[in-house]
């Protein structure tokens, strides 16, 4: 293939990839190692967004280690901050123009998750629920809520050995569906596997609108 060919292909691909890099309306429970970056991948690849992050945990010196946060930022040694918050204004000093909400509130029941959809839907659509938790409960929780509203769901789970990406459409979710993730970390993950990895392959299918489609690893089992 000539030069002049490839780079006709290399701009054909750019200008498919533009056409799907539009927009894209998401509330994301979850604000940790993984769950930050998709966020941040996310906010780096559209042209705009609007997100909702719930989370009520607080940012521990300890997160730094995968997190891309300045110290200005966070000022961990003033107060500690939430981690919601702390992505919201990150992903505001990247990117002005997304509209990004922190709510720093735990997910315990259905109805709380519900409350925060119906007012995310009275202003935008919702394209995509984002499980990017550690809690089973809360995995559960996010799921009914999806198929009760008819809306994608984004599972990124990664406890420092296992990692699982799964992503459906609302009549393709299980309820019997369950990650092989410990509660909380098992081992440190920025010296296992990199979780920006993890949140921008997330970011790749659900921008190649990849739907049903589950990854899951078991580091220890890798040779």
């Amino acid at each position: 293939m000539r030069l002049g060919d490839v780079m006709n292909e290399v701009y054909k691909r750019q200008e498919e990839l533009e056409q799907l890099l539009g927009y894209i309306n998401f509330i994301q429970v979850g604000a940790g190692g993984v769950g930050t970056w998709f966020a941040i991948s996310m906010a780096l690849s559209v042209e705009y967004m609007t997100a909702v992050i719930v989370d009520d945990d607080v940012l521990e010196v300890h997160n730094l280690n995968r997190l891309p946060y300045p110290p200005t930022l966070v000022a961990l040694n003033k107060r500690k901050p939430k981690k919601a918050e702390v992505l919201a204004n990150f992903i505001k000093l990247l990117r002005p123009q997304h509209e990004v909400l922190p709510m720093t509130k735990r997910i315990e029941n259905e109805r709380d998750l519900e409350d925060i959809v119906i007012a995310f839907e009275e202003r935008h659509p919702l394209n995509l629920l984002v499980d990017a938790t550690d809690n089973t409960a809360t995995s559960r929780i996010i799921r009914k809520v999806a198929k009760k509203f008819n809306v994608d769901l984004l599972s990124i789970h990664y406890d420092g050995l296992h990692i699982t990406i799964d992503y459906c459409e609302p009549d393709e979710i299980r309820d019997d569906w369950e990650t092989e993730e410990a509660q909380g970390y098992t081992i440190a993950p920025s010296v296992a596997f990199p979780p920006m990895f993890i949140g921008s392959l997330a970011t790749a299918l659900v921008l190649t609108e990849r739907r049903n489609i589950t990854i899951s690893l078991n580091l220890g089992e890798v040779r």
